[in-house]
């Protein structure tokens, strides 16, 4: 799936979204959701695509792109 990151600097066809805790982060980035695109077997990739205040926000952020890929969408726009 094509992603377009929060930032508007990256797309990036994932082929994996994860949440990560950001250690030491501001205030309302202490959660992200990173995207990884894997080039071959053994190189993996892996890139911040938002930023997200809490888990909560960051784990309904992510149930929506897997609503939208599930309804057949190819891309999704943080």
């Amino acid at each position: 799936m094509l992603v377009f990151s929060q930032d508007r600097k990256r797309v990036m066809d994932c082929n994996t979204l994860r949440i990560s805790k950001n250690i030491g982060a501001k205030k309302d980035e202490k959660y992200s959701i990173t995207g990884s695109v894997v080039f071959n077997d053994t190189l993996d990739n892996s890139y911040t695509l938002a930023l997200f205040p809490d888990e909560k926000s960051a784990m309904d952020e992510l149930e929506k792109v897997f609503n939208a890929f599930a309804e057949g969408a190819t891309s999704y726009k943080f």
